[in-house]
């Protein structure tokens, strides 16, 4: 491995900052063979108490603070830009509420440095509240749904192969990329579907997209937007309907769209969405809305 290889380890943060600390705190790094740093690319956080994050680490940690909440993509987008800018030879996008384990970055070096033709590689992402059961181990899009088939959900991932395999989707919550791969994450969807839409462009690219399943990654779900809000309904329901829009084809288009629909109804009569935040998200998909909706909480 190159002694001059540079990773950036990117952020996107909304009032997070404890869990923040915590993933930056979980790296101890075996370094002799690269460069590591961090980016914090802030949405606009009531809690701007940063200086705790130099504190956890020997790397640099740089932050940029936005006047305003831009959204997941849009922030990624911006870190993305800085690693070109400052010359990276990888990024990698990590959730704020993510623990990595021993040697994480350089596992994942090993494996997109093997092949020339992956684009993206992942990990295995396991729940932190018992640190066995699968968050995310590849996952494939199913065209006539509109949405991602998880491989190995909630199961025990000690019973489970460690072996590196190819996946169609890859996890917004962990993605470490090639700089010189001219991409970034579609701002239409603000938040959710993003990594799908992304995982899609990666595969158009002819690349391939890897998950190092002996890699863990520990991951705290839905911390800065809590399931059942007004906000998870309303881009869950929109964005889902736009991603069948822009990447469904044919008559699976149509069945995507009529399962979906149903998908929607089943989550408001179970209550997991909000029906009034639903019906909006859904509203708006027909008036072609994209991106942040104002007023939204």
């Amino acid at each position: 491995m190159d002694d001059k290889t540079k990773v950036l380890i990117i952020y996107v943060n909304y009032n997070t900052i404890p869990d923040l600390k915590k993933s930056i705190c979980s790296f101890s790094e075996d370094v002799d063979f690269y460069d590591i740093s961090y980016l914090v690319v802030d949405n606009n956080s009531i809690d701007q108490n940063f200086d705790c994050l130099n504190k956890c680490t020997k790397h640099s940690v740089e932050i940029v603070k936005l006047d305003f909440n831009v959204g997941f993509a849009a922030a990624n987008n911006i870190g993305i830009k800085y690693a070109k800018d400052n010359d990276y030879d990888y990024y990698l996008l990590l959730n704020c509420d993510t623990l990595v384990t021993t040697n994480f970055v350089k596992k994942l070096l090993y494996v997109i440095m093997s092949d020339l033709n992956i684009g993206l590689v992942s990990s295995r992402i396991v729940y932190n509240f018992d640190k066995k059961s699968i968050c995310y181990d590849g996952g494939k899009v199913n065209s006539y749904k509109g949405s991602v088939d998880l491989q190995n959900y909630l199961c025990d991932y000690n019973r489970l192969s460690t072996s590196t395999i190819e996946t169609s989707f890859a996890s917004g919550c962990c993605m470490l990329i090639p700089t010189k791969l001219d991409i970034k994450m579609s701002e239409d969807y603000f938040l959710y579907y993003e990594d799908t839409d992304f995982s899609n462009r990666i595969l158009e690219k002819n690349l391939k997209i890897v998950i190092a399943r002996d890699v863990i990654l520990y991951h705290t779900e839905s911390v800065s937007t809590k399931k059942k809000s007004n906000l998870y309904s309303y881009y869950f329901s929109r964005n889902r309907l736009i991603f069948i829009r822009d990447n469904v084809f044919g008559l699976k288009k149509y069945v995507a769209y009529t399962y979906s629909i149903l998908w929607i109804i089943k989550k408001i009569i179970c209550k997991t969405f909000n029906i009034k935040y639903s019906i909006i998200g859904v509203n708006d998909f027909l008036k072609n809305k994209r991106g942040k909706r104002a007023g939204l909480k």
